[in-house]
This record gives structure tokens, sequence and C-alpha cells, in this order.
């Protein structure tokens, strides 16, 4: 039956095997802007196309990451100038990112130019358009044919005239103001544009991503960018089938953030670049365009540290906005990696010594608030300006400091398992209070490691806090930060508060002794992390990623045993329940031996071998192979940097992005010399916060940065905002 309706099939004409027929756009209707043009003289021609439904084509002439844009090829005339287009609709795609396509029926504009020895009479202008037709499964190539009449006229001399291009629309730059003339290289000032567009033309707003038309972006020769465009709201308009957007028209003005790069010498200097736009039509036709500009101001002697990477001046935060920025700061910095294994540490040392007594429990949440503030206060302020707005990232990855952290756990880990008690010494006990200075020491010393240990992943937060105080704002700087590190230390201090959460313990043995022991086990695991953090920086290799591993799984079997009394007595609920997750956590990390990522939990893991490089090495790479750059600013010890390689960068939306990118990965904390020339890079011209993100163009030029631990969608936007500016026309540096 089968094979007989196969033959039927194939006598029947009506049936076809194979391919269907492929997608095609139609060219509904082609007319000159003139019936008649002279040789050499520049007309246009107007494109009716209809897009079949569900399918897209890209917009002309603007490399797109997704698909091949769409050209014309003539015979008989010649393209004169860029395509006037519909503005694009941005469509979003889980693997390919955000991407803008044409669909529909849409109209286009080329200018067209006769060829100088053109004859009189009506000629035939033939051509295709060529293009690649998508739909949400596949996409195929195609081309449509076409062809139009004009006539060719001589003018009353016999000779061709002149070509005349069509009026052109375009952004004119009426004026740059300057908010002062007389800066500092390294200095944050502003500059204020006052642009106007051609009468019934429109572009679209700065660092605004729309669902059509591409943002105006501003291109420094001799400055740089520091943040978001100040804009004021555009003309809001819904369009049926695209959505809702903004867009400028007649005149506005643009306020930009930026600073002079390193180079400017003293007197008078000319701040040149480009403002880059796409301006449109209400019909629909768009244009790309670019309009210099230059304005003058005076390079004063001295430099300027910059201080926030970027978009931060004092200016915009002022004094109150810096405070709350600090108190904000301190909750985010609470839920950061490094700062989990301190909490259950902290709870038992509180639970062993407060004993039930409100007045002690106040003491020692006092003592351990103290030396929270001291340390990420005073210690914060004094590296800052000692070393610059990197100097608090230095301190914690310095290999002693650790070493001495490291020493610290294991001395706590003694008293921990009752070999002694820790108390303060001298005058500093006396002032801890008469008879009862019992665990004050320690609760005071372990305020203090509690903020050392966790500045390599607050440092990002608190940095921006902390490149104030190595400038101008250096009591502004220590409001906040005080501000910050109280933050930090509430939660601990209204534990003194509530004395009856503690006031059942048990004062000896039992349970609490075996949480006591459990939690010097880990403290040992963690002091052996430390330790190879010091290993890192030194490039020794003994504490490397496995051994870690393995004292990591090594401590959660003993915990698990012992909480299991090794199998000696029959446990409790609670008791077997704690082996089981010790158990499981030591099989998590024994995962990592096959070479997987932990997540977030990377950021207590060393990292596996790495590929360091310089950015000028990166640059020459992506330079020779014609791709955006992604420079990463990482370090061996930055905890909030592994534990984005363990989250973030491993997200399959980023992993598809980061394919497209020459990734460079620029490590700044090891003794090297390549580590210690892109660290200087890094404090010098981008800031002092790790991790840090830059996007640069093939031919160098900086597009974005990202800093600390960005969303997956965030991350997603910014690294298109990359592939975008690298496919744009017009937009290569000013000196590449």
């Amino acid at each position: 039956m089968v094979l007989l309706l196969a033959l039927l099939a194939l006598a029947d004409p009506q049936v076809k095997f194979g391919k269907p027929d492929k997608p095609a756009v139609v060219i509904a209707a082609v007319t000159p802007g003139s019936p008649e043009a002279k040789p050499g003289q520049i007309f246009s021609a107007t494109f009716e196309l209809e897009i079949p439904e569900t399918w897209h084509i890209y917009p002309f002439e603007r490399k797109s990451e997704a698909g091949r844009p769409p050209l014309f090829r003539l015979e008989g005339a010649e393209i004169a100038g860029p395509v006037e287009q519909p503005p694009a609709k941005i469509h979003k795609d889980k693997v390919l990112g955000t991407y803008e396509i044409l669909e529909g029926r849409i109209t286009v504009r080329i200018p067209l130019r006769l060829p100088a020895l053109a004859k009189p009479g009506t000629v035939e202008v033939k051509g295709v358009l060529d293009y690649q037709i998508c739909d949400s499964n596949l996409c195929v190539d195609n081309e449509t044919p076409f062809s139009f009449r004009i006539t060719v006229v001589q003018d009353g001399t016999g000779s061709p005239s002149p070509p005349k291009a069509p009026p052109r629309a375009s952004v004119k730059v009426d004026s740059v103001r300057p908010d002062r003339t007389d800066v500092k290289v390294g200095e944050t000032f502003k500059a204020t544009f006052e642009l106007s567009m051609t009468p019934e033309w429109h572009i679209y707003p700065a660092d605004r991503k729309q669902v059509t038309g591409l943002p105006t972006d501003f291109i420094f020769e001799g400055a740089e960018r520091l943040g978001r465009v100040d804009q004021p709201k555009g003309i809001s308009y819904k369009e049926e089938g695209v959505g809702e957007y903004e867009f400028f028209e007649g005149k506005v003005l643009m306020t930009v953030p930026l600073r002079l790069k390193e180079g400017a010498k003293p007197g008078p200097f000319e701040v040149k670049g480009l403002v880059t736009y796409q301006i449109c039509q209400k019909e629909g036709l768009c244009i790309g365009g670019k309009t210099p500009f230059s304005f003058g101001v005076t390079v004063l002697e001295g430099k300027v540290t910059p201080a926030v990477p970027d978009d931060g001046s004092f200016a915009e935060y002022g004094l109150g906005g810096l405070i709350l920025l600090g108190m904000v700061g301190g909750l985010i910095s609470l839920v950061m990696p490094c700062t989990y294994p301190m909490i259950p540490i902290t709870l038992t040392y509180f639970v062993k010594q407060a004993a039930g007594s409100r007045r002690h429990g106040l003491l020692l949440s006092s003592l351990y608030s103290l030396g929270i503030i001291l340390t990420f206060t005073g210690l914060g302020i004094a590296m800052s300006i000692i070393l610059g707005p990197g100097g608090a990232r230095i301190f914690a990855a310095n290999p002693w400091v650790n070493i001495v952290v490291a020493s610290m756990f294991l001395w706590f880990a003694g008293s921990l398992f009752g070999w002694y008690e820790i108390r303060l010494p001298g005058a500093l006990g006396q002032l801890a209070g008469g008879g009862q200075k019992k665990g004050v020491g320690g609760a005071f010393i372990l305020g203090l490691l509690f903020a050392v240990v966790t500045f390599t992943c607050t440092i990002p937060i608190a940095g921006v806090i902390l490149t104030y105080a190595a400038g101008q704002h250096r009591f502004a700087a220590l409001l906040a930060m005080i501000a910050y590190s109280v933050t930090m230390a509430l939660p601990f201090f209204l534990m003194g508060l509530f004395p009856g959460l503690i006031k059942e313990v048990p004062k000896g043995g039992g349970w609490l002794n075996r949480v006591k022991v459990s939690m010097a086990f880990v403290e040992v695991a963690l002091a052996a992390f430390y330790y190879s953090k010091a290993d890192r920086t030194w490039e020794l290799g003994f504490l490397n990623r496995w051994v870690i591993l393995g004292v990591y799984v090594a401590a959660c079997a003993v915990v698990a045993l012992y909480l299991l009394d090794f199998l000696r007595a029959r446990p409790t609920g609670a008791r077997a329940a704690a082996a089981a997750a010790f158990l499981g956590l030591g099989a998590f990390f024994a995962y990592g031996f096959a070479a997987k990522s932990l997540g977030t939990v990377e950021a207590i893991v060393p990292p596996p071998p790495i590929h360091s490089t310089t950015l000028p090495l990166a640059l020459a790479e992506a330079k020779k192979e014609g791709k955006p750059l992604f420079a990463e600013f990482t370090g061996v010890n930055c905890s909030n940097c592994q534990a984005n390689r363990g989250t973030l960068l491993v997200d399959p939306a980023v992993t598809g992005l980061l394919k497209k990118y020459v990734v460079g990965e620029l490590y700044t904390d090891r003794q090297n010399r390549m580590d210690q020339e892109n660290n200087s890079l890094l404090n010098e011209k981008f800031g002092a916060a790790l991790p840090l993100y830059v996007l640069f163009t093939p031919e160098g030029r900086e597009v974005a940065r990202v800093g600390g631990r960005p969303s997956v969608d965030k991350f997603v936007e910014f690294l298109m905002k990359g592939l975008e500016a690298a496919s744009a026309q017009g937009n290569r540096p000013l000196n590449p």
C-alpha cells in the first residue's frame, strides 16, 4: 500500500518532494525619486519590501552577530551613500542574546548615481537584493531581482551636471560647555552638549537600550567617559507592533561625565570627539551618522588618582548619599562569600562565652563590634591613604597578612578544642570590665579577624568609599566608612541585647561541646585555605586546589565521624543529621576533583591552573582576530572573582556570548612582573575594585566596564554592548 501511494504521488505533478521553496522578500515596488537624472547625478530610489510573516531579515549596512545584513547589487547605477531604513526591532534570544531585526512591510531608500558616461535616453537599472532571511528555527540565503527605468538627460551645454547629494538629516553640536575649564589629569568634570536635529527627524536617548533605535553615544579623544549621560526624559511614543520607546527632536541637552587621560600636558588642551547616532523620520526611515566636536580646557599641574571606576563622583553622591551608600554596602557585604565561614564560628564563640548573662553577652557583642569597626574604618582608611585606592585590597592579598589570619584561625581552633582561654592583654583587659573578663579578649580579636578575613569579598563594595579616602574627600569617606562598618557589626551587637536566646544553653559538655569541637575542625580547614592564599601569591604550588579540596574532604569526614562517636554509640537524630550534612558537604568538595565548578563555593577553593596575560597583549590578539576583547581583571586571592567564575562566567547565556570575544585574564595579586603591570593599570586607569570586567572594540576603544557580582541578565546586556560597538559602522577609535 505504501509503495502504491508513493507511485501515485510521483505520477501527480502537484506533489513536490525535497525542500520547499525558499522564503523570499517580495519587492512590491521600486520608485525613483525623480523620473529623470543627468549623468553623474545622485538620485534616490525607494523600495517597498514585504517580508513573509514569522520571518525577518537584518538591518542594512550593520554587522550583526545573529545573521548577515542584506545588500543591493546593481547594474547601470552605483550606490552613492548609506541606506535609509526604518528603526529595527530589538529581538531577544536565549542563545544569541539581543540583536536587531526587520520584519513585515518596510520601506527603504538608497541614494544612487548614474555613470558619468551614461547616454541620453531611457535606461533600465537592474539588480538584486541579496539577503539572509530567518525565522525562529533556521536561516536561509536568498535574493530577489528587481529593475526600474529612468530617463538620462543632459543639461543645456550638453555636459554632465555636477553631482548633487540629496539633503541629508543630521545632528549638529551647537555648543559644548564644560562645567569647569581648569582640570587635572584624572580629575572628573562634566561637559554639557547642546544638540539640534534636522526638522521632522529624531534621535534616541543615550545609554538606553529600547525596543527600537540605536542609542546616541559620545566618543572622546584625550578623555574618557566615566558613567551614564544625564539627559531629560524623551518624547514617549507607542508604535503598533514594536512597542513603546522614547526619542528626542528639535534640541536636547546631554551632560557627559568624563576625565582627562594620561598624557595631557599642562597648558591649553583640546578635547576632540564624535557624537554617534541614528536619526529617523516619523515615516520610519533611519540613517546612521556621526558629528565631530571639540572644546578647550586648561590642564593644571599635578594628577588626581581616579576615584571610582565606573560612574562615581562625589558631586553625584554627596555626603548623605555616600553615608547611605556605606550603610547599603554594609548590608550587602554581610552576604558575601567570605563572611559565611565566620558566622557559625562567631555564634559558637558567643554561645560558649556568654553563659546566659545579659551584661556579659552585651560586653562580648560590643567588643566584637568594636573590633569590626576599628579594623574596617581605621585600617581601610589608612591603607587607602598610604597605598592609594587599592590599599585595602593590596593589604588583604598580602601573603604575610594571610599567614597571620591562618595562624589566628589555628589559635581560635585551639581555644574551641578547650586547650586554653583567650584573654585581652594588659590595659585593654582592664578596660574590658573587672571580673567578667572571660572571653572578652577573644571577642575583640575575633572582630578584628572578621574584618581582615572578609576584606577580599567586601572591598569591591567598600572600595567605592575608600577611593575617596585616597583623594579629596577623606572626612566624608571616614563618616561613610564608619556607617559601613557599623552596619556590618550591627547584627552581632544585637545578639548582646537578646541574652534570652542563649540562657537555655547548657554550661558545659553535651551538644555544645560537640559544636565547639566541630567548629574547631572547620577552622583548621580554613587555616589551610588562608595558608594556600600565601602559597598562590608566591607561586609555590604546594597548597594547590587539589590539596585544599583534600583537606576539606578530610575535615568533613572527621567531623562526621566525631559526631557519630566513631560508630561506638547510637547518635541522636540531631547529631546524625549534622553528620549526614558534613558527609554530603565532603562529597560535594570531592566533586571538585573531577575539575567541575563548585559554584559560589569556588570563593573558598584555590582556582585551577590559570592563563594570565596583559592588556597590551590581549588587545593585540583581539586586533589580529578581528574580535572585541573581554578583559577580566581578577586575582588568585579574590574570592568574589572565583565565585563569579563558578557561577556567572559558566552560565550558558554568558559562555555563548564570550565565544565571540577574545578573552584576556589579567591577574593582579601575585608578585611576578605581569601581575604587577596589571595591578598598576587597574589602580591608575580603572580604579581599584576586583573583579572588574572591561570591553574593548577590536581596534582598542573601551566600550563598557562592570565590576562586582552582577546578575546574569545585567552581564548579558553588558556583553551585548561590546558586540554592538564592534559591529556598528563609524564606531572606530579616533586614535587607534
